[in-house]
């Protein structure tokens, strides 16, 4: 599979031609939920982060993006608003194409028309094994889940409200689990931040979870 920063390279001439590139500071919002999607966003360098805002008001981190990926492809194929609110988390350098043009480019691109489609089988891929951890398991085993996943990405320090985001719990109850894995040696809390201190404790009491199910 061609990566995203050869594809981009290697865009017809007459596409690329009309790409916007800009540099975006932290704290904005690229995209806006329930807005009309008109552009498909390429992150070059930084990093985003999805929200998307929930009936019960709870803010949801659904997705973290880093170098080279793509934002908004699935608004721009389906013609629907925009799902999620997209914020930067740090300066960040994007390239901006109409939505018209990325469906043109896939049309004439096969390669890129590929990697579409692997990104799409990948966030559907994602999102279904969210929605099992979500629908069986408890609060306890979705806080580690989150916490293997930012080791796993080199994370060792991780943003408290960033973790309340993702796995959309209440503040309390989160804080209650915090509580008692910092008691258990596994992490160490400070001033709004988790710091992962024993990954093999946390990755065995997930286990334990997942073998009582």
């Amino acid at each position: 599979m061609i990566e995203l920063k050869a594809l981009l390279g290697n865009c017809p001439k007459y596409i690329a031609d009309q790409f916007i590139t800009e540099e975006v500071e932290e704290g904005i919002v690229l995209m806006e939920q329930g807005s009309r999607a008109r552009q498909v966003i390429f992150l070059i360098e930084g990093r985003v982060n999805i929200y998307r805002l929930a009936l019960n008001g709870i803010n949801m981190l659904e997705y973290e993006y880093g170098n080279y990926e793509m934002i908004g492809e699935v608004e721009a194929l389906n013609g629907m608003e925009i799902l999620s609110n997209v914020v930067t988390v740090r300066k960040c350098k994007i390239v901006r194409i109409d939505n018209e043009l990325f469906r043109e480019w896939i049309n004439v691109d096969r390669a890129f028309n590929d990697y579409v489609l692997k990104q799409l089988a990948d966030k559907l891929y994602e999102a279904c094994l969210n929605t099992e951890i979500n629908m069986a398991y408890p609060m306890k085993y979705k806080v580690l889940y989150y916490l293997l996943t930012q080791a796993k990405k080199g994370h060792k320090y991780i943003p408290k409200d960033e973790l309340v985001a993702a796995i959309a719990g209440r503040l309390r109850s989160t804080n209650r689990v915090l509580s008692d894995l910092a008691e258990e040696d596994m992490i160490e809390l400070d001033v709004g931040m988790i710091k992962i201190v024993d990954l093999a404790a946390i990755q065995n009491q997930m286990k334990a979870f997942e073998n009582k199910s």
